[in-house]
């Protein structure tokens, strides 16, 4: 177990790097590291969306255990943002320093506990790089560390302006594209045919009806026969 803790010492070495974490002596990595076998950390984060842009929010559970069957008086919870991400918030006890933010409080033998972070994307790193994301444990303020986490992001890479440029035309080019080809296809469709003459209609028979009620000429009569005449309007 010795020789366990003492490669994972050497773990922790790298992560030395990043502001305020102390770089374990040399001397003290070939021995067993003050909670490196009872104190664990986990790191485990919410994002808004897979691929951050930046505005995007990321809340952050950095969760602790001491496994161990003593106490630990003062154990210092350290969680560092990437550089590119600003502090928004943090669980009770925090305090904020830039990008860092650290806890202190006992931690009782088998206990479990947990502390949020929420971080906001300001910019994009450089480059390849992605977001990175790391919280350690410790058993002492300035101690040697006995555990780190790390979680890293995807970002949302902005287009090179060439790439937009480039873009921007081929867009430019298949309208045009397609404006030519509508133009071509309707100057090339076949005009319809006139409509042919109608047929000339007989106009309709004129009503002969006679509307005049007027006696026609009386029929030819006799010599020295009597006419009578009948009141047609009686």
């Amino acid at each position: 177990m010795a020789v366990a803790a003492a490669m994972a010492a050497l773990g922790l070495a790298a992560l030395a790097a990043l502001p305020g974490i102390q770089e374990p002596d040399p001397a003290e990595a070939r021995e067993v590291v003050p909670g490196a076998e009872t104190l664990h950390v986990s790191l485990t984060e919410t994002a808004e969306r897979e691929r951050l842009s930046p505005g995007d929010r990321v809340e952050y559970t950095i969760g602790v255990r001491n496994s161990g069957a003593g106490a630990v008086a003062e154990a210092e919870i350290v969680h560092h943002l990437p550089p590119t991400m600003r502090y928004v918030t943090g669980s009770e006890g925090a305090e904020a320093d830039g990008g860092r933010v650290v806890w202190t409080r006992p931690l009782e033998a088998g206990e479990r506990t947990s502390f949020t972070v929420t971080g906001e994307l300001a910019a994009l790193p450089e480059g390849a790089a992605r977001p990175v994301a790391t919280a350690c444990l410790r058993p002492e303020p300035g101690g040697v560390l006995a555990s780190c986490a790390s979680r890293e992001h995807e970002v949302r890479k902005p287009l090179a302006p060439a790439w937009v440029g480039a873009v921007t035309a081929g867009v430019g080019l298949l309208a045009l594209a397609g404006g030519g080809t509508a133009l071509y296809l309707r100057t090339r469709r076949p005009r319809p045919a006139p409509p042919a003459p109608s047929e000339p209609t007989d106009p309709a028979p004129a009503d002969h009806t006679p509307t005049d009620q007027t006696p026609g000429p009386e029929p030819d009569t006799l010599p020295g026969a009597t006419v009578h005449h009948l009141d047609v309007y009686r």
